[in-house]
């Protein structure tokens, strides 16, 4: 296979840092590494399976490390890589890493139906599991920021969780950041990831400490979500639209607040319902005159998958939205890439049968597992 098919920009430019598990990956796609026993500056871009890796993408050759994608190519035609990679030449190969993406904990609110205890402590709960909170191994922290003083290039810092508003450990990790002198001129792009769902109380309490940080750093929010009202609580259970909508306009109206991002996970059932949210989202932002990017996901290998859809032309209409806010994109590699999104996600819609009994399956696992049946009204929104 000739480079330009395995060349890949997130294996260099990505860093993606679980201090609970004690592993990291070049690559939210790609598989996990472990720590070694005694952490040092050099591992988190210079350890012997990212530079293997690199070498193998260089040379045509299909790391199993990516496996995610040659699988996806394989069994749909697309892939991940097609919307988010950069790079299509030698020429472009760089060693800048360029987002950070930091996870602490799995403490949150929420117990979404296409989520998992790995992210959420309320679905552990609801399984009974054993283990139900994460911890993070703090005593990493200091080779991690020993680290990050000496990227000199432009750089997201990103927070996901969980839901990181109600963790004590984002807040102490973000009050380290802010009290590292090494980092306070740094371009830094400080990012976080949200349900949208938190408290008023907490949610003040995040806006009064991002205004201590360094002015030079800019702040983004990342709304995870892709529905409205009844939909948005079922989906993504737990959650209470009306609140999402306040805290949504209390995020616009914050002014060290730059950058919205919206991060919808499309499903079966929200394939359509997402057109809907975007309008909504992409008319509150042209208002408050915020920039955006908008980073596309859907659910794969689950008969939650939008591949099983019957004919929709969601793809469509979310491509055509991106087209009428252009202006509103943080830079044009952000609108190109929306659209490289919209066009790979209508390859894979309507792509595969339909099974209701695989279905039926799954809600009732999960109308147990929460205890209660309306997660049912669920069928009424399939597409």
């Amino acid at each position: 296979m000739h480079f330009n098919k395995t060349l890949c920009s997130k294996a260099w430019t990505d860093l993606n840092i679980s201090f609970s598990r004690k592993q990291l990956r070049h690559c939210c796609k790609s598989t996990y590494e472990s720590f070694p026993s005694e952490l040092s500056v050099d591992f988190f871009n210079n350890s012997s399976n990212i530079i293997k890796r690199r070498q193998d993408l260089l040379s045509g050759i299909e790391n199993s490390g990516c496996n995610h994608c040659w699988q996806s190519y394989h069994n749909t035609g697309t892939a991940y890589r097609e919307h988010m990679n950069q790079w299509k030449s030698l020429s472009d190969v760089h060693n800048n890493v360029e987002f950070i993406e930091i996870m602490l904990d799995n403490l949150c609110d929420m117990s979404c139906v296409y989520c998992n205890e790995e992210s959420s402590h309320k679905i552990a709960q609801e399984k009974g599991l054993q283990t139900k909170m994460q911890t993070p191994s703090t005593e990493n922290y200091k080779v991690f920021l020993d680290w990050l003083s000496t990227v000199d290039n432009e750089f997201v810092l990103s927070f996901l969780g969980g839901e990181v508003t109600y963790s004590k450990n984002f807040y102490n990790f973000l009050n380290l950041l802010i009290q590292d002198n090494r980092l306070t001129d740094k371009q830094m792009h400080l990012s976080l990831m949200t349900n949208g769902n938190t408290n008023a109380a907490q949610l003040d309490k995040l806006f009064k400490l991002y205004n201590t940080t360094p002015s030079g750093w800019s702040l983004l929010t990342i709304f995870s979500n892709e529905s409205t009202g009844e939909l948005s609580e079922l989906v993504r259970w737990g959650l209470d639209w009306k609140t999402y909508e306040e805290n949504f306009k209390k995020y616009l109206l914050q002014e060290r607040i730059e950058l919205i991002g919206l991060c919808p996970t499309i499903s079966l059932f929200t394939v359509n319902g997402v057109v809907e949210y975007l309008e909504w989202a992409l008319d509150l932002i042209r208002k408050h005159n915020k920039r955006v990017m908008i980073t596309g996901n859907w659910i794969s290998d689950s008969i939650l998958s939008p591949e099983y859809s019957k004919y929709t032309d969601s793809a469509i209409k979310i491509k055509k939205l991106a087209e009428q806010n252009r202006d509103l994109f943080i830079t044009e590699r952000w609108y190109n890439s929306c659209i490289s999104w919209t066009e790979q996600f209508d390859k894979i819609l309507n792509t595969k049968t339909y099974n209701k009994s695989q279905l039926d399956t799954l809600l009732q696992q999960l109308a147990q597992q929460k205890n209660n049946e309306k997660i049912y009204r669920l069928y009424d929104f399939i597409a």
